[in-house]
């Protein structure tokens, strides 16, 4: 027997386990693509509504993806180096959750701000800040099964950034 429930793993396996005691041996596979990553905006919102109701377990967003600021036309607009083909946005734009000034190292709460548009290649960045060509901003995603299959390989860092290894994606 096999299931989805990216939104909810912990409540589909409940379920499948409950509902599927027939006294025959059924292997349970869940297929919830987004327990690895989890995500940054929709659903974590959707958990914490749940929440309200039920008990689940505490997740953390894990998947970032880092853009360039490579032109700012508009006092309060930002034309970024990431776009639909870099992360899904079927759920909802890329949020940011960090920023590192251009020459910088040191993480920096977001500029605030949100993406507006998204093309091919970039994204578009609205918001009263102080970005300037060559800041980074590191975005959340929000339905990272979108943003995985778009990478063939993806790589994996600690806390502090340093890479510790590679995952290759097989979609």
């Amino acid at each position: 027997m096999t299931a989805g429930g990216a939104q909810y793993p912990e409540l589909v396996a409940a379920e499948l386990d409950r509902s599927w005691r027939t006294g025959r041996p059924i292997r349970v596979v869940l297929r919830s693509g987004c327990y690895v990553t989890h995500d940054a905006l929709g659903y974590e919102q959707y958990r914490r509504l749940l929440a309200t109701e039920y008990s689940v377990m505490p997740l953390r967003s894990s998947l970032e993806l880092w853009s360039r600021v490579l032109s700012t036309p508009e006092p309060d607009l930002a034309i970024v180096d990431s776009g639909k083909r870099d992360a899904g946005m079927n759920s909802g734009f890329p949020v940011p959750l960090h920023r590192i000034r251009r020459g910088g190292t040191s993480l920096e709460a977001p500029p605030p701000g949100e993406v507006v548009a998204m093309n091919d290649q970039h994204a578009y960045f609205r918001g009263e800040n102080d970005l300037a060509v060559g800041d980074r901003i590191g975005f959340g995603n929000s339905h990272p099964c979108a943003t995985w299959d778009k990478w063939r390989v993806v790589p994996i860092v600690d806390d502090g950034y340093a890479l510790t290894g590679v995952a290759q994606t097989l979609f």
